[in-house]
């Protein structure tokens, strides 16, 4: 069977250019036979299927011929394996360490999780690959919005409905807006395809509210439990670094002792 390139670099087809060259770093560096610890062989495997994919979609003409060969489409899913998650210990490390500095890192990693898994991985990569921890949070806005963009289209409601059904876990509701968006293209009547759909795939919540609201970021049944992991995680983070803080003073307060 030919491979899927993108699922070789662990990425979605909406992947940017500087996703595709993070991912393809992180890889050279998880399988390099300096610090690989399994099989030499599998990593050399590896390295064959990770060189072979890169060639061709870090290319604009290839990647074009490859898509269209593909037939990768518009379509909204989520393929994302666990093994397609795990990092260079190294950039796994300088991560949780950046948390530290950084507490909100993980909730705008986790948010983007949520919607999809390799979204969350390419915001990952790109923050340690290219350093780009004081544009973390213009990062994640501007790969959910490619992201909605792709699979959603451009209009804003649509956009904010398909984030709050995914965010509640209304996969189907999401599929349909999906099938809409790339039938009706930028011709698409919000309303009427956002009744349709609320219709179609009521909320089973005793208060649901329009997912096409612009205060959609307030999410349905059991979000408040998530949002409280995520509170958790935030905590976390500030007091490691309270912890680091107090360490450092702690450290002038005894040279100067």
């Amino acid at each position: 069977m030919e491979l899927n390139y993108y699922q070789v670099l662990g990425l979605s087809p909406d992947a940017e250019l500087a996703v595709i060259k993070a991912a393809y770093r992180a890889l050279c560096k998880k399988y390099h036979p300096d610090k690989f610890d399994g099989d030499p062989a599998e990593a050399t495997a590896r390295m064959q299927q990770v060189n072979e994919a890169h060639a061709v979609l870090s290319d604009p003409e290839k990647r074009r011929e490859y898509d269209h060969q593909w037939g990768e489409s518009n379509t909204y899913q989520d393929s994302w394996s666990e093994e397609q998650s795990q990092l260079d210990e190294e950039l796994e490390s300088t991560w949780q360490y950046s948390v530290n500095f950084y507490p909100d890192l993980l909730t705008l990693h986790l948010s983007l999780s949520r919607i999809s898994k390799e979204l969350a991985y390419a915001f990952k990569l790109l923050v340690v690959e290219e350093k780009l921890f004081n544009e973390r949070v213009k990062l994640a806005d501007q790969l959910e919005t490619a992201f909605l963009t792709r699979y959603f289209g451009s209009n804003r409601r649509i956009q904010l409905a398909a984030r709050g059904y995914i965010f509640q876990g209304r996969r189907q509701a999401a599929l349909e807006l999906n099938k809409a968006a790339k039938t009706f293209g930028n011709s698409i009547d919000a309303d009427l395809v956002l009744t349709r759909v609320r219709q179609s795939y009521p909320c089973k919540a005793k208060n649901e509210q329009d997912a096409d609201s612009k205060d959609a970021k307030t999410y349905a049944a059991g979000e408040e439990e998530s949002l409280e992991q995520e509170r958790v995680y935030v905590k976390r983070g500030v007091l490691a670094l309270v912890g680091v803080l107090f360490m450092y003073f702690l450290a002038i307060v005894t040279a100067n002792a």
